[in-house]
């Protein structure tokens, strides 16, 4: 998903959730968010959408190691 996007990603992810599949978010770019005041809360995003939510900047790599233990449980 993009954050600094977030409405328009989550049509996305409402069709996603749909599916017969596990699914997990990678919150990309949430530097630009921030960058335009938009602060989100992953927890809460989690809790809504009973996936988890990991928060990146890919082009940094923040937030991989995090996106891979979760994909893969390590």
């Amino acid at each position: 998903m993009n954050a600094a996007s977030l409405e328009h990603s989550l049509y996305l992810v409402a069709e996603l959730l749909l599916l017969p599949v596990p699914v997990i978010i990678a919150l990309n770019m949430t530097d630009v968010a921030q960058q335009e005041g938009i602060q989100i809360e992953t927890k809460v995003l989690e809790a809504v959408l009973g996936v988890p939510v990991i928060p990146m900047v890919a082009s940094r790599s923040k937030g991989s190691v995090d996106l891979k233990e979760a994909f893969f449980g390590c």
